[in-house]
């Protein structure tokens, strides 16, 4: 090696003429020296158009020298999109809730006028049967009931009894149909003396029933039959029983 100062062939780290630093030494065959650039191999120089690559054979690699300053980026197509669900539990039960609800509604609160009426004809006769002026009371609109009427009723009950006549009925529903509007105007009529009552009767049903009450007295036994039609109404919130169909 010659020294960079005073041009002598030297080996060593330091040039034996003038003393200065030689700046490289041979070990094991493989010489190494200063740059400017920086640390390299004899043989195997950093080449800085392709990076990364060593010896005169080497191939270009990836540079990362300017990585931090890059966008992260991604092969989209060499990525699975997550799968998507056909369908989410709880819209499964939010959708079971909801036709709960609405069978719930159909079932119970739904009303069914035509078994309302039935079921208010039922309570009628059973009171009647009784003698329970109370609950035949309870059936009819009080707007349309005198009081002298429920004294007349009471009077009527308490008398079959002080004599020992006893009675039953027996009684079928043949029949439940949908009142037409002139009916309901003409029932308002006759137990209001008011037609426009009908406003607020938004439903009403007429019940046809075959009764036949069964009599006795001393020992002798009577039957009678009759047919009625009992029209029933919802009014203000409330089914009443209001009368015979002629």
């Amino acid at each position: 090696m010659r020294c960079p100062n005073c041009g002598t062939e030297a080996s060593g780290s330091v040039c034996p003429l003038c003393g200065a630093s030689l700046g490289a030494e041979e070990t094991n065959g493989m010489q190494m020296a200063g740059a400017d650039n920086g640390f390299k191999l004899s043989g195997m120089e950093m080449n800085a158009a392709m990076p990364g690559a060593t010896g005169p054979d080497a191939q270009p690699m990836n540079d990362y020298s300017n990585l931090d300053n890059q966008p992260y980026q991604y092969d989209a197509g060499n990525m699975q999109a997550p799968k998507k669900s056909k369908g989410g539990i709880i819209g499964a039960i939010v959708a079971i809730v909801v036709v709960a609800a609405v069978l719930v509604w159909f079932f119970v609160f739904r009303e069914n006028g035509a078994k309302k009426s039935e079921q208010l004809v039922k309570d009628y006769m059973e009171a009647i049967e009784s003698g329970d002026t109370d609950a035949i009371v309870d059936v009819v609109d009080p707007d349309c009931v005198k009081n002298d009427e429920v004294e007349e009723l009471t009077a009527a009950f308490a008398m079959l009894s002080s004599l020992g006549i006893e009675y039953s009925l027996d009684y079928d529903i043949t029949k439940t149909e949908k009142a037409s509007s002139g009916t309901i105007k003409n029932m308002c009529g006759s137990l209001y003396g008011d037609t426009g009552v009908a406003k607020k009767i938004k439903k009403a049903y007429i019940c046809s029933v075959d009764c036949t009450m069964t009599m006795s007295y001393l020992g002798e036994t009577e039957t009678q039959d009759q047919d009625m039609d009992l029209i029933c109404y919802k009014k203000d919130g409330k089914w009443y029983i209001g009368g015979y169909m002629e």
